[in-house]
């Protein structure tokens, strides 16, 4: 019983609430102090509120004045650029490019010279990786012909290992519009080809001669430097007036194609034809190498002229690339035929026979002018209908 008793009253203890706390009624004036208070408070902090977007619209303010000062700023030093990058094109300089000093005047120099200077800088080719000698793909059969020719595969005079190593040796070396040789050079094949005095170092001028761009030294510097120049600039000495001829008819109505492009992928083909060992023979009967690699060069130009004037309605490209093709192996046939080429007169372009064909009198039905036409010479065009 005692137990049931303290049980009981341990439950009504812990199930018996705890007294609430007594609350004491609050006065009138207590009521509004507090309401005053709120009220204070809500207004502080709208001012604040108000100050904050104040200032930040400044801050937004400043920074948008800020960035459109800088921006015109920017938009002036482009319009600046834009300027001095028209200038300088007009004056064939190149933006970004380094200036090249433009010499005084205009000097024509030789090939010898050219080639001369490059002789002297062998002092700096110690350390140069070249590949002069390569052994042909048809190795076997080129051999086996050759001796029963008794044709010598090596050259065999006194000196021709420097002699054969010295194009080479030039091919490294890159076109340098600020070298004044090298400058006076290309000016020099410029003028010869064009009969005008060279413009610049740099400009649209070199593309009329068959370059891709306006500064030359990418197409140079492609492959074979200043060996290409010296080729061309050989040519242009030795055989002028064939080199015009070859020239004017890249330009042609009928016709596009690029001279100097040409020239320097005809000085690959000949240093090619070099060092596979195919011009060795013709090396040691005349006991020199670079005049045979010269004439080659020569020769490979002759050849596509002369197939370009017997063939005068096919594709250019196409007569190039049979040239190409012909090449290393045709190089010592060419030589042969453009060591005779005083027996053979070359079509004269400028003298071939003028003529008006249908396509002309549809021009000068729709009120234009007709242009001449030219034709291939009568014996060419006879072959050409008999095939």
């Amino acid at each position: 019983d005692e137990l049931r008793r303290l049980v009981a009253k341990e439950e009504q203890t812990t199930a018996a609430p705890a007294p609430a706390p007594e609350l004491k009624p609050l006065g009138a004036l207590e009521i509004g102090v507090i309401a005053e208070e709120d009220e204070e408070a809500h207004q502080e902090q709208e001012t604040q509120e108000e100050a904050e977007r104040v200032r930040a619209k400044t801050i937004g303010e400043e920074n948008d004045r800020r960035m459109a000062q800088e921006w015109q700023a920017v938009e002036r030093q482009l319009r600046d650029a834009d300027s001095k990058t028209a200038a300088e094109a007009d004056d064939g300089v190149f933006a970004g490019a380094a200036v090249v000093p433009e010499r005084d005047g205009e000097r024509k120099i030789a090939a010898k010279e050219l080639e001369e200077y490059l002789r002297a800088k062998q002092v700096d080719w110690d350390d140069q990786d070249i590949e002069a000698y390569r052994e042909p793909e048809d190795a076997g059969f080129s051999s086996i012909f050759c001796s029963c020719l008794a044709l010598p595969q090596e050259l065999d005079f006194a000196g021709s290992l420097p002699q054969r190593d010295f194009p080479f040796l030039v091919a490294k070396i890159p076109y340098d519009p600020g070298d004044p040789l090298h400058q006076d050079a290309l000016k020099t094949i410029f003028t010869q080809l064009v009969d005008d005095p060279c413009p610049g170092i740099s400009g649209s001028h070199w593309e009329d001669i068959g370059f891709q761009g306006a500064d030359p030294c990418t197409d140079l510097n492609r492959s074979l430097g200043i060996l290409s120049v010296l080729q061309c600039l050989r040519f242009v000495e030795q055989h002028r007036e064939l080199a015009r001829q070859i020239f004017a008819s890249s330009e042609t109505r009928t016709r596009q194609w690029p001279f100097m492009l040409v020239s320097i992928n005809f000085t690959k083909r000949a240093l090619e034809a070099l060092r596979d060992g195919t011009l060795y023979p013709e090396c040691n009967r005349r006991r020199a190498v670079m005049e045979v690699l010269d004439e080659v060069h020569h020769a490979i130009f002759y050849y596509f002229f002369c197939k370009l004037q017997a063939q005068s309605h096919e594709d250019q490209f196409r007569i190039l690339n049979h040239t190409y093709a012909e090449c290393p192996r045709g190089c010592l046939a060419m030589l042969r035929k453009f060591a005779s080429r005083s027996a053979e007169p070359v079509p004269d372009t400028a003298a071939e026979e003028e003529t008006t064909t249908f396509l002309d009198i549809a021009d000068s039905g729709a009120g234009v002018k007709p242009a001449s036409r030219t034709l291939p010479p009568l014996d060419s065009r006879l072959k050409q209908y008999a095939a």
